[in-house]
């Protein structure tokens, strides 16, 4: 588990090294899972997940106690990312990733193809997008009426920017001058039919910032020096107006690491073949363990439902 000090201005070389290892192990998790379960969402997961890495390392939380009062909350609006999501909670000690990785959209284990609170980690349920800004909001406003002093981060997708929702969640944030909430929005200009610019064109940038939102936007979603910068600089309020919630605008490469995914809008919930997933592994160098999951996939037991282990928790 990387554990990054926001009081340092940059990311170190040995930084650097260990969140390129560590995204290896996630991307080879998040076309594991998905090939597994022959559905799922990779092309998003792929995209977000530099921010996730970055986040999980610089925020202030417990793995080993998930529900631990003082943490800050992650809310993952665009929930079909679970894949992504998954991987990098297990990379951080939540639970053991192989566990997420079998599991994955098996019918009666808590790691389905939208986050819910079953998994430690996870802060809300999903599943129709553009609601994760008004969850996070909610959460942000009731921890600064309570005197908490934690922050909310909220990730969402561009195609979910669309639906009025989120504007009336962004307008809410600041009539309550909400400088605990951080947004973030995975910018890779594609949803699942087809680009966000004949679907539906917006301007991202002024929305926001017409909104009354601090807005950063890292021109390299997958350069962690970029991310941590941004992030920093939204946790520590060192903005134009810190008094206010801070988004950042990341624009990314749907698919991003693997070569015959990248940048086509089918990827978005469409599973690889395993002839596909093997050719991922070779470009991203790891090893082939389709056959040894597959088998323990198939072997799994679901003789009690395991949701109810961890519905017990405090809010918000």
């Amino acid at each position: 588990m990387l554990k990054l000090d926001l009081n340092q201005e940059k990311l170190s070389p040995e930084n650097m090294e260990e969140l390129g290892k560590m995204r290896k192990k996630a991307a080879q998790s998040i076309i594991e899972m998905t090939t597994l379960a022959g559905c799922g969402h990779p092309g998003g997961s792929l995209s977000t997940l530099d921010f996730l890495l970055i986040v999980y390392a610089s925020i202030r939380h417990r793995p080993n106690e998930p529900n631990w009062a003082e943490r800050d909350r992650v809310f993952i609006s665009h929930g079909h990312i679970s894949p992504g999501v998954y991987s990098v909670l297990g990379l951080n000690g939540y639970f053991p990733l192989d566990e997420g990785i079998i599991q994955f959209r098996k019918a009666g284990t808590p790691f389905g193809g939208h986050v819910e609170i079953f998994v430690p980690g996870v802060e809300w349920n999903t599943g129709n997008l553009g609601q994760g800004l008004s969850a996070a909001a909610g959460s942000a406003l009731a921890g600064m009426l309570q005197g908490e002093l934690f922050k909310v981060v909220c990730c969402m997708g561009d195609g979910e920017q669309q639906k009025g929702q989120v504007s009336e969640a962004r307008r809410f944030a600041v009539k309550n001058r909400l400088s605990n909430l951080i947004g973030f929005v995975d910018w890779n200009g594609l949803q699942i039919g087809g680009k966000i610019t004949e679907i539906m064109p917006q301007n991202l940038v002024e929305e926001w910032r017409a909104s009354g939102w601090n807005v950063l936007v890292v021109e390299d979603g997958h350069n962690y020096q970029e991310l941590y910068q941004a992030f920093r600089k939204a946790y520590k309020k060192e903005t134009e107006s810190p008094e206010m919630p801070t988004v950042i605008l990341a624009k990314t490469v749907m698919g991003k690491g693997i070569s015959w995914m990248e940048n086509q809008h089918k990827w978005h919930g469409q599973a690889p073949s395993i002839e596909l997933a093997r050719k991922a592994f070779q470009e991203l160098g790891v090893e082939d363990r389709l056959d040894e999951l597959l088998e323990k996939r198939k072997a799994l037991k679901l003789e009690i439902h395991p949701h109810k282990d961890y519905t017990k928790r405090d809010f918000p």
